[in-house]
C-alpha cells in the first residue's frame, strides 16, 4: 500500500513510529515509497522456496524463524506464495538460518534487492487514472 502525508516529517515519523509494530496481529513494514531501501546482503537471506507448503504471510514466514532457529529478525518481505526475504539483527543470526533451517531453502541476498514491493514511480499511470475518475466524478 502507497500511504501520502502532508509533509516529509510526517512521513518520517509515520516510517519510525509504525515499522515493525504489529497491527492485527501482523508486523508492518514501512518504507519510504519513492526512494528503494534495500535488504543488507551481509545481514539477509533469500529463501528461494518453501519446501513442502506456501508461505501464506511474512508473519509465519517470519514466526517460524524466529522461534525454530532463535533469530532476530528486523524485516521479513514475501515475494510470493513460495519466495520471500529476511533481514537479520546480526550476521550470526543469518548464519544460524542459513546453516540450520530445514523448512525453507535459503540463499545469501543479492546486492541490490529491493524491500518495496513497488515504489511511487511503478504505479504512476495507475494513480493518474485515480485521479482522473474522481475528477470525473466530481463534475
Amino acid at each position: 500500500m502507497l500511504v501520502y502525508f502532508v509533509s516529509e516529517r510526517d512521513a518520517d515519523f509515520a516510517i519510525r513510529k509504525c515499522h515493525r509494530e504489529i497491527y492485527k496481529g501482523y508486523p508492518l513494514n514501512v518504507f519510504p515509497g519513492r526512494e528503494s531501501v534495500y535488504f543488507d546482503p551481509s545481514r539477509s537471506l533469500q529463501a528461494t522456496r518453501m519446501k513442502n507448503e506456501r508461505i501464506y504471510s511474512e508473519l509465519f514466514f517470519e514466526k517460524h524463524v524466529k522461534f525454530i532457529q532463535k533469530s532476530t529478525v528486523t524485516c521479513a518481505v514475501k515475494f510470493d506464495t513460495r519466495s520471500g526475504a529476511m533481514e537479520f539483527a546480526s550476521t550470526a543470526d543469518k548464519a544460524k538460518v542459513q546453516f540450520g533451517e530445514r523448512f525453507f531453502e535459503f540463499k545469501p541476498a543479492p546486492q541490490r534487492l529491493r524491500k518495496q514491493r513497488f515504489l511511487e514511480q511503478d504505479i504512476l499511470d495507475q494513480i493518474a487514472y485515480i485521479g482522473t475518475i474522481c475528477y470525473d466524478l466530481e463534475k
